[in-house]
């Protein structure tokens, strides 16, 4: 039953049988039969609506104190979750140290293995370019000692380590997955901008204008050069942050949200509205005192009438 069929309920009251209390007037035990009849008229009328009620309160009783109990269980749940667990939970079983490697899913296993061949092998490519455009450039510093070419290579390596650690330092989750956006959006931008370059300055053109760059044709080699060491670099970085995110997801000194509290809040927000059961159960309360009320109302009219018929008695 619905709220509006249970508010539709009213107690109807019975007729008085004058001739029936008529009859009784005088005898012996008569006020126990006029009750008894007084019931019995006042039930005919109402036990179906009284049995509706009945049975209704049970069963709403019954979900209200389930639900209740259900949610302060998961109130006291809630409050003893941790906020937080190790990422070694999450993707492991091993709570006090770092998940053994043959532990990891074969996933992971492969990310580590590809990222971190990637990442060495797109830095030493950005080097060993750095390092030719190094020599190329007559420097008489690097004619006189050809060895100094090799150390502005070590740009392409600091830098990214650099930018990956960067990514340590960011304060929250939110900046690392913005930061992390960024290094993916420029890596994607100077690959792309390298596989047109490198086409074109190596179709026999004479002159990439991709962007409308003036004066390009001149130095397309360079150009192409210096944005093959920016996406060496830009790539480098996003492999060396996706190897380190395999070591970080099987770590305890890295963090994550706890799944067991995410779950235990779905099923908090998933439960039934418990003040609109206790409404109902109120509700059923009161229609069953209303009808308890009208009964006592009917046995007194009743009995009244009864009694001014038997002034003496």
């Amino acid at each position: 039953m619905d709220v509006k069929e249970i508010e539709a309920i009213q107690p109807v009251l019975p007729q008085i049988d004058h001739a029936f209390l008529r009859m009784l007037a005088g005898k012996v035990n008569s006020k126990k039969t006029i009750k008894s009849k007084a019931k019995s008229d006042f039930q005919y009328l109402n036990a179906g609506n009284m049995a509706k009620l009945s049975f209704e309160h049970a069963n709403t009783k019954e979900e209200y104190e389930y639900h209740k109990t259900l949610q302060r269980n998961l109130g006291k749940k809630i409050i003893q979750t941790d906020l937080t667990i190790p990422m070694s939970m999450v993707n492991g079983n091993n709570k006090k140290s770092r998940t053994e490697f043959k532990d990891w899913s074969f996933d992971y296993q492969l990310t580590l293995f590809l990222s971190g061949a990637g990442a060495i092998g797109l830095l030493i490519m950005g080097m060993l370019g750095t390092h030719m455009a190094a020599i190329n450039s007559g420097s008489p510093a690097i004619i006189e000692n050809p060895n100094m070419a090799w150390l502005p290579t070590m740009l392409i390596p600091s830098a990214a380590l650099a930018f990956k650690f960067i990514y340590k330092m960011m304060p929250t989750d939110l900046w690392r997955k913005l930061y992390k956006g960024f290094v993916s959006l420029g890596a994607l931008f100077f690959t792309v901008y390298w596989v047109f370059l490198f086409g074109e300055a190596n179709h026999g053109g004479a002159e990439i204008n991709l962007f409308d760059t003036d004066n390009l044709g001149s130095n397309a080699d360079q150009h192409v050069l210096t944005i093959q060491i920016l996406a060496d670099l830009f790539l480098g970085t996003i492999l060396f942050l996706v190897f380190s995110d395999c070591f970080i997801r099987h770590s305890t000194e890295w963090y994550t949200d706890n799944p067991q509290l995410k779950k235990l809040k779905s099923i908090q927000s998933e439960e039934i509205d418990l003040e609109s059961v206790h409404n109902k159960l109120s509700l059923l309360i009161q229609k069953i005192e209303e009808m308890d009320s009208a009964y006592d109302k009917h046995e007194k009219e009743v009995l009244g009438e009864f009694d001014s018929l038997t002034p003496n008695k």
